[in-house]
């Protein structure tokens, strides 16, 4: 080797060597934010040291109202990358971290005796330092209002599918949240600022109340549960805490209604112990009239019963820093045979204005497959996964804070999907007792199977 490159590559390592002994790393502070698994949403609280030598990180994660707090032991910490393990909350979790902007964003893999028990991501940013001094006791109005629109503008994931002015929406506001004279009246600005966003996921929890900038739901299409259990000819089963109910019912047709999912371990026994006493049946209806959201790997799961061939159907990208067009690289959904044998009869999926969430991109997939069609009517139009935000008063914002599209790139946000045959009860025929739409399920899945 020639002296002088040997010389350069000398300074080069001291130069690592004096980085790595007392050099502050971008990361080191204190970060806060959410996290999102299979199983479970929550927060998470990290701390990573001053020093690029200290080799352990302070992390408390909170799911509900159980805080589990440790540390974690630091694997790789160079540049604006992080590695570390941790067993707070009982797994054995692996953790890669970058940051983007003034955020942390990264992906978790919780793993107990090796088995795999799920994967996550989770989005932090820095946790500001202030004396009390700095403080001020009470935030003034337009104070709030201006953190309410920026943790929007940065952290809000469907910007690109909204085509809205955001700044000219915060211009529009301003004037009128500086003059509130009262929280009632702050908060009532701040949700019709959101309302424009036309997002059913958008809510603001300012102390007591709860409000729906898109919207109440409306309910008054809900067929009672009784009127449903009607055409049962079995007794009814239940499973997921009562998320999924189950039964036969006349001439062998399976209904199964799913209200929510949760968790991918579980559901896969979920749909396995379903299947098991509906292999005879000639059809099914799966009726997602009242389906609130949940987890997308957990309907994944279901959707791979149905399965005989392999597909894209959805793809999932996190917020990657502040410009509203920047995301992390995908995250993808496919639809593959799994399980011991696939259900190929003809289903029929039930749809309203209420399916929204998981439920939608279940539904994603579930009309990619030859053997379903969907009944009644445009679903919610949200479909993305909820990030929950503080603000300096003690108000929470919940919105999306990633982006889902379908197999070709297109974002169904504010849209919905459509069905293959629109059919919306009428409130005389609940009134009635009527289900208009499960009977017709019933109708076409017999028709269906004759033709076969």
């Amino acid at each position: 080797m020639k002296p002088h490159r040997l010389f350069s590559l000398t300074i080069f390592f001291l130069a690592l060597l004096a980085e790595g002994a007392g050099a502050q790393s971008p990361l080191s502070g204190k970060w806060s934010g959410e996290m999102i698994t299979d199983a479970f949403r929550g927060t998470m609280t990290l701390t990573v040291p001053g020093g690029a030598s200290e080799d352990s990180v302070q992390l408390a994660v909170t799911v509900g109202d159980r805080t589990s707090a440790g540390s974690g032991k630091i694997l790789l910490m160079a540049g604006d990358s992080i590695r570390f393990m941790s067993t707070v909350g009982g797994a054995e979790t692996s953790y890669r971290g970058a940051l983007h902007g003034d955020s942390i964003i990264g992906t978790l893999e919780a793993r107990r005796d090796g088995e795999l028990l799920g994967r996550g991501r989770w989005v932090l940013v820095r946790a500001a330092v202030r004396s009390p001094a700095m403080i001020p006791a009470t935030p003034s109005p337009v104070a709030i209002f201006d953190e309410a629109w920026k943790l929007v503008d940065t952290r809000y994931g469907n910007f690109p599918a909204k085509g809205i002015d955001w700044d000219l929406i915060r211009r529009i506001y301003r004037d009128a949240a500086a003059a509130a004279k009262d929280d009632r009246e702050l908060a009532g600005i701040i949700s019709t600022m959101l309302g424009h966003l036309n997002d059913n996921h958008i809510t603001l929890r300012a102390k007591d109340t709860l409000y729906r900038p898109n919207g109440e739901i409306d309910r008054s299409s809900f067929v009672p549960d009784s009127v449903v259990a009607r055409r049962f000819a079995s007794a009814q089963g239940t499973s997921g805490g009562g998320d999924w109910t189950y039964a036969w019912m006349g001439d062998s047709i399976a209904y199964l209604r799913i209200d929510g999912f949760h968790n991918a371990r579980n559901t896969r026994a979920q749909i396995d112990s379903v299947l098991k006493t509906f292999r005879p049946a000639r059809g099914m209806v799966i009726d997602l009239r009242k389906h609130f959201g949940g987890d997308d790997p957990a309907a994944n799961e279901v959707i791979d019963r149905f399965a005989t061939s392999r597909g894209l159907y959805l793809v999932r990208r996190a917020k990657g820093g502040d410009a509203h067009d920047l995301f992390l690289e995908p995250s993808s959904f496919y639809y593959e045979p799994r399980g011991s044998w696939q259900f190929t009869k003809p289903v029929m999926v039930l749809t309203s204005s209420r399916t929204v969430s998981a439920g939608e991109n279940f539904l994603l997939g579930m009309r990619e497959l030859p053997q379903v069609t969907v009944i009644g009517d445009v679903t919610s139009g949200a479909f993305a996964d909820v990030g929950h935000f503080k603000l300096s008063n003690g108000w929470e914002l919940n919105f999306p804070f990633n982006r889902m599209v379908d197999k070709n790139g297109f974002s169904w946000e504010g849209v919905g999907l459509a069905p293959d045959i629109k059919l919306v009860a009428k409130l005389s025929d609940i009134s009635a007792g009527r289900d208009v739409l499960l009977d017709f399920a019933v109708r076409a899945i017999k028709a269906a199977s004759a033709r076969h």
